[in-house]
């Protein structure tokens, strides 16, 4: 689950908030509704005077998270942390298997039935 002061990254592109963009979670909270849960981030939504949160499910008020900042459902975000260990985690395979290319190409063993 998100915290307040948490650095996310947008898995997906939003209406506020792009792909690959890194935010801090400034509120979290779950639909009453539905129990979705959203955060509230440091993005500013740039439309005229506050506005109340929407769940984006069931299309339920969160009042927790109204104002100026744009709020998104949590599943859109992953944890910075989380995301690059699971990016570091990806290039070290590509780059593993890269090298076990290598070896089969300078290295062709025959194979025998």
């Amino acid at each position: 689950m998100f915290y307040v002061g948490q650095k996310v990254v947008r898995l997906i592109d939003g209406r506020f908030i792009k792909k690959g963009q890194v935010v801090t979670v400034t509120a979290v909270a779950n639909c009453p509704k539905c129990g979705e849960p959203h955060i509230s981030t440091d993005v500013e939504h740039g439309m005229s005077g506050n506005i109340f949160a929407e769940c984006i499910d069931c299309s339920s008020d969160i009042n927790e998270l109204h104002g100026k900042y744009a709020m998104a459902a949590a599943r859109n975000f992953a944890p910075l942390e989380e995301y690059r260990e699971s990016y570091s985690i990806a290039i070290q395979l590509v780059q593993e298997m890269e090298q076990v290319d290598k070896q089969k190409v300078f290295n062709p063993k025959k194979e025998t039935v």
